[in-house]
C-alpha cells in the first residue's frame, strides 16, 4: 500500500470514529422526548413520550397506521401496509430514533425538546 492509501483509510476510520461519537453524545441529551410524527414529508404531529398510553390513529389517502405510545416508548401498533416491516421495527425511546413506513409515507422521528 502506498502512503497515500493509509492516509485515506486513516481518514475514513477517523471520520466514522466522530459520527459514531455524535450520535453516542447526542441520543444521550436529556430533556423531554417527543416523537414527531410526519406523513408524506409533512408534520402530521408532535407528542410527547409520557407513561400514559395514548393511541395516535393516521387514516390517509396513502394508508392507516396506528401508533401507541406508553412506557416514554412509541411504536408502530399497526399498519396496513404490505411488508408490515414498521410493525417489527418495535418501541422507540431514545434521541433520533426512527420508525418509518415506506409504503405509508409515515415517519416518525425521537427528539428531545
Amino acid at each position: 500500500m502506498k502512503k497515500s492509501d493509509i492516509t485515506i483509510i486513516i481518514l475514513i476510520v477517523l471520520t466514522a470514529i466522530v459520527f459514531i461519537a455524535y450520535q453516542k453524545l447526542n441520543s444521550q441529551k436529556e430533556g423531554k422526548l417527543i416523537a414527531e410524527i410526519y406523513v408524506a414529508d409533512e408534520l402530521f404531529g408532535t407528542y410527547e413520550l409520557t407513561d400514559e398510553e395514548q393511541k395516535i390513529l393516521i387514516d390517509t389517502i396513502y394508508g392507516t397506521n396506528i401508533l401507541i405510545i406508553h412506557n416514554k416508548t412509541i411504536e408502530m401498533y399497526e399498519s396496513d401496509c404490505d411488508n408490515q416491516l414498521c410493525v417489527h421495527m418495535g418501541a422507540k425511546s431514545k434521541n433520533g430514533e426512527m420508525i418509518v413506513c415506506l409504503p405509508n409515507k409515515v415517519f416518525v422521528e425521537i427528539k428531545t425538546k
